[in-house]
């Protein structure tokens, strides 16, 4: 019984801890074709976040509006709120070969949330999609 009751409380920290993803769209970018990367901000702080990066070998052609989404929870008479906020940026590969975004921070009422370099690899033009056939059979 008490090792269920130390797993609930872990989880529950986890789902309200302060959390920055950062997912492009596209695995491999085309070279001058814009892709989309996605940051994604779960938090309980309220307010507006201020995403800063580097991009190398990439332009910033466009910053896509906040889109926000909120869950309250309330266990044993507390209460706690977790908003999720998602910010896209539209990219404009300008190399062929690795693309990074470095120094990638988030800060939202004063707590800066901060993520690894995202490399991708860009390619010149796209890859060709396998032809297969298939034959199929009434019987």
């Amino acid at each position: 019984m008490k090792i269920i009751v130390f797993f609930l409380l872990l989880f529950n920290l986890h789902v309200f801890a302060d959390e920055l993803q950062v997912k492009p769209r596209v695995d491999r970018p085309v070279l001058n074709e814009n892709f989309v990367v996605d940051f994604i901000i779960h938090t309980s702080e309220s307010g507006e976040p201020l995403i800063n990066f580097n991009p190398i070998g990439v332009e910033v052609i466009d910053r896509g509006p906040t889109e926000t989404s909120t869950r309250v929870t309330i266990i044993n008479g507390e209460r706690t709120m977790e908003r999720t906020l998602t910010v896209s940026y539209e990219l404009l590969p300008k190399k062929q070969g690795f693309i990074y975004l470095q120094n990638i921070e988030v800060e939202i009422n004063g707590k800066i949330l901060k993520h690894k370099t995202i490399n991708l690899n860009v390619l010149k033009e796209p890859l060709e999609t396998k032809k297969i056939f298939w034959k199929y059979f009434l019987s």
